[in-house]
């Protein structure tokens, strides 16, 4: 039996932050698979609706990308 934990730190989520801030990709492929449990955990924390609402963006993003990433394997 597998069990899976994600454990977003307040280090990890500041520079997750910094990095969509400024479009940093280099920081964003650190977190690889990883990025999209992180955002989804921002999300849920996040009390800003707007806020909330641009890291949705951002995953939709990285689902979209994941995505691609599956159907050019076949």
């Amino acid at each position: 039996m597998w069990v899976r934990l994600e454990l977003v730190t307040p280090a990890t989520e500041k520079e997750v932050e910094k990095a969509l801030a400024e479009q940093d990709t280099a920081t964003l492929k650190v977190y690889g698979r990883f990025l999209e449990p992180i955002l989804a955990t921002m999300i849920q924390r996040e009390k800003n609706p707007t806020k909330a609402a641009q890291l949705q963006n951002y995953l939709n993003i990285v689902y979209s990308h994941l995505v691609n990433q599956n159907l050019h394997r076949n």
